[in-house]
């Protein structure tokens, strides 16, 4: 939907994108008189850093200068000393175009390909103003394309006034191969010029090794252009990692220093109550910048890193503005990424290659800053490699002896600068990614120097604090990893405040360069974290719990049209999606999963949903049912917490000390929430078929063992047979047929435990014995329910049924008796099932 106060700005980008006006040609390469020095057979290779054609061949408009046009290879200066391109050796034109083979290879070396999949060799040459600045708005070839390995992906690439390379308008693909006729490719954009532009061309599509392809080319051009009357809405989009929203100043921390997230929380809207879908790095960034649940995710057969598979034809939030003209840029991390292996290694982690035009990943120390180090908590570390190191989840902290300019964050601000320069007349979406305050906890000292250790207040606790917390929902506390003194608890908030700080700096450099180019009136600015990140509260540590510390997250959003407020709207992040599409005046794809919090942000309306999802499934394994009042936490094995989150002046319990789940005087209130998980999930899921397999555990068979959650009425979560959600009925007194399993959704077609090729099943358990779609298979069915009773399907209400209306929850085993069951033979744990007791 394109709401009628941003058309002006949709209308912006899409005339941004509508043909363009004939302009001065600046440079014009013409290649009718160039020779080929190749002769059939035998190629000749030029060799990096060689000019293919002179200067005096191109023609240039006054106050321009043009350089050789020169072939050029990233492994320019390698020992290996690289040879770049070669003339083609077959299909000689003496004169009337340049031929170039193996232009498109990863590199043409004395070493060989690196298979990087990179595109390594370029042609290159410099335009260079004489008299006075010059304004580009195009540059296009004439080419075409024939034998084995030629890509079909054309791109420019430009180098302004020395800053950092930049794509140069969208990639053009050639559909056509091997006609022998020429045709221009035209790439719009725009870029102001004082003293040099460097043009290079090159392949847009990764090769996999050394092509054979040619390439004929019959003429190059640069043409100039005016700047944009106006380029449209942008989005800034800057993400922390592992902060936790009671950890910043705007939202009542009075011990850290935050003064450039307070400045743009005094223009923007501070959500109070916004919720991650998953507290941890890979599955809640995943579902932010798909608009899925990760749920959804899952149940499409995709993984936190790997959801492409998933997908379909939905794109992710990145690649919807991509596709809708604007350029979307990757600073650092966004999807996830190995803090610190990735940044040690310099290295983009598990990223998604199509969200993106253009990406740029630091590489910085980490655990190996110099200055004074601390580590508070009981891991191994080994400082010998990027991964798998300890340093992941360890209080290791460094106090540097430097300014901090060679950090992670203020390498991605610098590099987030460069690119909004040179994007500054471009629709664009600009990701930045925050590794602070993301462990090891680093800063240069004269943050550290900001937080006296002794004055720094501590989580609040309660006696016998984790007494009606159950087991299953405590991830990491002090009991388990530390810290486990006062002076260390003290030691790690004092290095976290100073990291948030110090990325609090960052943010403002940013922030200072959106103002500093006069896009701030125009840009919609985001700020977020992936997570929420407990600090002590309840004992407990980092994330991965269902707690609000660790499911809570900041959130901050200023742009046009945004009147500066706070909010207790319930916000999820998978609202991001819509929400920044509705700001923008893209249409919202028809299966995102959020909600616009567009009636907040322009509107000042009170909500746009009543209540927010959260789940785990390492560590506690469970949801967090969160509404504006009550906060319903329900766990894999039916345990629960339930929480009056109304202010403490209210009576109130926001600080979570009182689990009052087994309170009579709350069970209207925990059936009602409990009611409205379920409605939850079902739509989290968006459709009601899940995997599902009864086996042993087996990975060549079931995967996943037992790790099911009754709370989803789900089987496995990652196995390969038939999918469908499952559920069981019955009465109170169960005679033949009475207790029935329902599967809804099954997958046509795929093998499994279940009648093959069925959509919707009701399969009544007749003698405790399950029938299967071949007559000959039978598996008998035994439960065992949450106390760990074995029981028959004969005698289930005997051993484990409570009243009419009760619901509990078993484990299924299948056992196949005669050895012809999918799953094998003997004992299969299978899935928990959900009783509803009628």
């Amino acid at each position: 939907m394109i709401r009628l106060r941003h058309l002006a700005g949709a209308l912006a980008l899409l005339l941004a994108t509508l043909g363009r006006a004939d302009a001065q040609v600046l440079v014009e390469w013409d290649f009718t008189s160039a020779t080929n020095p190749a002769t059939p057979g035998n190629p000749v290779a030029v060799g990096v850093g060689a000019a293919l054609l002179p200067a005096s061949a191109a023609t240039t408009a006054a106050g321009v200068q043009c350089s050789d046009l020169v072939a050029r290879s990233r492994w320019e200066g390698h020992p290996c000393n690289p040879s770049g391109l070669q003339h083609s050796p077959g299909n000689v034109v003496p004169s009337g175009e340049l031929n170039l083979q193996k232009w498109d290879g990863d590199v043409l070396t004395s070493c060989g390909a690196d298979h990087d999949g990179v595109n390594d060799n370029y042609l290159e040459f410099v335009v260079t103003p004489t008299a006075g600045p010059i304004d580009v708005g195009r540059v296009s070839i004439s080419t075409w394309r024939n034998g084995t390995g030629a890509p079909a992906a054309y791109a420019f690439e430009v180098v302004v006034d020395g800053g950092t390379p930049v794509m140069f308008g969208a990639a053009a693909l050639d559909n056509v191969q091997g006609d022998g006729g020429f045709d221009w490719f035209h790439f719009d954009a725009y870029a102001h010029v004082t003293s040099s532009l460097v043009v290079r061309f090159r392949p847009a599509a990764a090769p996999g090794g050394q092509g054979t392809g040619n390439l004929h080319i019959d003429g190059l051009r640069v043409e100039g252009g005016d700047p944009p009357a106006a380029a449209g809405p942008r989005v800034l989009f800057l993400i922390a990692d592992d902060l936790g929203a009671q950890a910043l100043e705007v939202y009542g921390n009075a011990d850290v220093h935050t003064p450039n997230l307070n400045a743009l929380a005094a223009r923007g809207v501070v959500f109070d109550r916004a919720y991650t879908q998953f507290p941890v790095c890979d599955a809640s960034r995943s579902s932010m910048l798909t608009g899925w649940y990760p749920h959804r995710i899952v149940a499409q057969g995709g993984g936190f890193s790997q959801f492409d598979a998933a997908l379909g034809d939905h794109v992710t939030l990145p690649e919807h503005f991509h596709r809708s003209g604007f350029d979307a840029s990757r600073v650092s991390k966004l999807y996830h990424m190995r803090i610190p292996g990735d940044i040690t290694a310099g290295a983009s982690g598990p990223d998604h290659a199509p969200s993106w035009t253009w990406t740029h990943d630091v590489q910085a120390p980490e655990q190996h800053s110099i200055g004074v180090a601390g580590h508070y908590t009981n891991e191994t570390l080994n400082f010998g490699q990027n991964y798998s190191n300890g340093f992941g989840a360890a209080f290791y902290t460094v106090a540097t002896t430097t300014d901090g300019s060679e950090q992670a964050d203020y390498l991605a601000a610098t590099a987030a600068n460069q690119r909004m320069a040179a994007l500054q007349h471009t629709p664009f979406f600009l990701g930045v990614g925050l590794v602070r305050p993301h462990v090891p906890l680093v800063a240069p000292q004269s943050y550290f120097d900001l937080y006296d250790p002794l004055l720094l207040t501590l989580a609040q606790s309660v006696p016998n604090d984790l007494f009606d917390i159950p087991a299953v929902g405590i991830f990491w506390n002090e009991a388990s990893r530390g810290p486990n003194t006062d002076a260390d608890r003290r030691a790690v908030l004092q290095a976290y405040y100073a990291a948030v700080t110090f990325m609090d700096e960052q943010v403002g450099r940013v922030l200072a360069q959106l103002d500093a180019l006069g896009l701030a009136d125009e840009t919609y600015v985001v700020f977020t974290a992936d997570h929420g990140y407990h600090l002590g509260e309840h004992t407990q540590w980092q994330k991965l719990s269902l707690h609000e510390e660790s499911a809570r997250v900041p959130l901050i959003i200023a742009g046009p049209g945004i009147a500066a407020g706070r909010t207790g709207a319930l916000a999820e992040q998978v609202d991001l999606y819509p929400t920044l599409c509705d700001l923008t005046g893209l249409e919202v794809p028809e299966r995102c999963q959020g909600v616009s919090l567009a009636p907040v942000l322009l509107d000042g309306a009170p909500r746009v949903r009543e209540s927010a999802l959260t789940q785990v499934t390492q560590g506690s394994n469970g949801h967090l049912l969160r509404t504006e009042e009550w906060a319903y936490l329900r766990y894999s094995n039916g345990y629960e917490e339930l929480y009056d989150m109304r202010d403490a002046s209210q009576g109130g319990d926001p600080k979570q000390f009182t689990n009052v789940a087994h309170d009579a005087n709350f069970a209207a209130t925990k059936a009602a929430l409990y009611a409205e998980l379920q409605r939850r999930l079902v739509d989290a899921l968006g459709d009601p078929g899940i995997p599902f397999c009864a086996g042993d555990g087996n990975p060549l068979v079931c995967p996943c063992g037992n790790e099911s959650d009754p709370v989803d009425r789900a089987g496995c979560l990652n196995s390969t047979g038939v999918g469908g959600r499952l559920s069981v009925t019955g009465t109170a007194v169960v005679a033949a047929g009475d207790l029935v399993l329902h599967l809804e959704g099954a997958v046509p077609g795929q093998p499994g435990m279940f009648v093959q090729g069925a959509t919707r099943v009701a399969v009544p358990f007749r003698d405790g014995v399950l029938c299967m779609g071949n007559p000959t298979e039978r598996l008998e069915v035994v439960f065992t329910d949450v106390a760990g009773a074995g029981t028959s399907a004969a005698n289930v209400a005997a051993t484990g049924a409570a009243a009419p209306g009760a619901t509990r929850y078993y484990q299924a085993w299948y056992r196949d008796p005669g050895g012809v069951s999918p799953c094998g033979s003997g004992s299969n744990f299978s899935n928990g099932v959900v009783v509803d007791w009628r």
